[in-house]
């Protein structure tokens, strides 16, 4: 996720009419450029299904105007949106078909970032060795190019994964030092994921207190980023916690607010983040 000053949201009809415009003058490559970013934008707003048209769209016509390098982009956001609708499988099939046409084609960042996805798919199918062995192989390619929102976003996935490993101390460390970096380049993203990810291991080691305000703080920056999945899944956790703290007036709070965002969402999507919060709880 690259870090940006507007919300999702706002940019589906600029994509959208930048796609009518392109279509108007028969420029395929345009269109499926526009439609690579509307599928992307459809995606972090939770349109899932609206997502998965826009990148088989824009595969279709990327092949057609014979630009690779577009096609390749769509298989990756077609694999993005299978594991987030529950499918990992699809997902690693898909991209480990599109990483070598990224090698082939000296593409470094985007080799990074599908090694990366790679190691998602293979966490979310409970392969969490061979997961964290394409996170450090994705780190390393994203410290080559000095990608620094790329760096932050897998030293976040391998904490998680290593809290899931019962490594607390490497996962704490990991993430704390993921937050400092996110604040000081002023990445809200960033600094919300962090923040999520350092309630659930506060949850999971019984600091109840401190798991609240870690979760508390994560949904004041989503609220501000704009992503709707991630404020839903992270007020789902709040309200969780909160429960456990023996304070149910807050949790039912965080549960209405979950309940208002999540039905902005399609059904998969709001189902995703379901098997979110069960992952996290579990």
């Amino acid at each position: 996720m690259r870090s940006a000053r507007t919300r999702p949201a706002e940019l589906v009809p600029v994509f959208a009419r930048a796609k009518e415009l392109f279509q108007r003058v028969g420029d395929l490559p345009g269109v499926a450029a526009a439609l690579l970013g509307e599928g992307s934008c459809l995606r972090l707003t939770g349109r899932l299904e609206q997502a998965l048209a826009c990148f088989e769209r824009a595969r279709t016509l990327a092949a057609q105007g014979g630009a690779p390098d577009q096609e390749a982009a769509a298989v990756v956001g077609i694999a993005m949106v299978h594991r987030e609708l529950g499918h990992p499988e699809r997902a690693q099939e898909r991209l480990e078909r599109v990483l070598p046409v990224w090698r082939d084609r000296g593409a470094r960042r985007w080799e990074g970032e599908t090694v990366q996805l790679l190691g998602l798919a293979l966490r979310d199918r409970g392969d969490l060795t061979a997961a964290l062995a394409h996170f450090e192989r994705a780190l390393a390619l994203a410290a080559e190019l000095d990608d620094r929102q790329q760096q932050l976003v897998l030293l976040i996935d391998q904490a998680e994964l290593r809290a899931r490993l019962g490594d607390r101390d490497a996962a704490r460390g990991g993430l704390e030092d993921a937050l400092r970096r996110a604040e000081d380049l002023e990445l809200l993203y960033h600094q919300a994921r962090a923040l999520h990810a350092l309630g659930d291991l506060h949850a999971a080691e019984g600091k109840l207190d401190e798991a609240v305000g870690r979760f508390t703080e994560s949904v004041r920056l989503w609220r501000r980023v704009g992503i709707p999945r991630w404020l839903a899944a992270t007020l789902v956790r709040l309200g969780s916690v909160q429960e456990k703290a023996g304070d149910p007036a807050a949790a039912a709070d965080a549960r209405t607010e979950a309940d208002r965002v999540l039905a902005t969402m399609e059904t998969s999507a709001a189902d995703a983040v379901g098997r979110l919060h069960r992952l996290s709880d579990a």
